[in-house]
């Protein structure tokens, strides 16, 4: 049996097996990413809710809440405030806004979705803007990711990595 969230992770969970898996659509990822994030805020620790707590502050859902005032509330959290944080940290307004646009969209442009969970177990370069990101990858190769308003860089091998994962999957 194959293994995948193994690590625990604020979006890991055993009952989601890897997207590359499963040949999600991109409307399907993303809704996929919302349901992982409202069940950590709803039912995981605090290590697990605060995650997905920090994304519903840092694209301002909830403006002028604490994050404190989340936590002890997160019981009324809804599925769709994870998809309107999803959609502004996608740089959409609202979801209704990339509700529409999903089908246009490439499965890769949610590929960091992969970045709390699945991509734990390689050590990744982190930046604190997508500039700074593409100046490494084109220094020392690598595939750039957007992931809020920071950026990571996975390497040519890991990117191997995660090919050859997929293809045993799929075997």
């Amino acid at each position: 049996m194959p293994e995948h969230d193994s690590i625990s992770s604020p979006f890991a969970s055993s009952a989601f097996p890897p997207a590359d898996a499963l040949k999600l659509s991109s409307a399907a990822l993303v809704r996929r990413q919302a349901q992982k994030l409202h069940r950590a805020a709803r039912t995981g620790s605090i290590s697990l809710a605060m995650p997905a707590l920090r994304l519903l502050q840092s694209t301002d859902i909830f403006p002028g809440q604490a994050l404190s005032t989340l936590y002890r509330q997160r019981q009324k959290l809804q599925r769709k405030h994870f998809l309107r944080a999803l959609a502004v940290q996608a740089g959409f307004a609202d979801w209704e806004s990339l509700r529409p646009q999903l089908d246009q969209l490439p499965v890769e442009a949610f590929d960091h979705f992969k970045a709390n969970n699945e991509w734990v177990a390689n050590i990744n370069a982190w930046f604190s803007n997508e500039q700074q990101a593409q100046a490494h990858a084109q220094q020392y190769g690598g595939r750039v990711y957007r992931v809020g308003t920071q950026a990571v860089v996975r390497s040519v091998e890991a990117l191997q990595g995660d090919a050859d994962r997929v293809a045993q999957h799929a075997a």
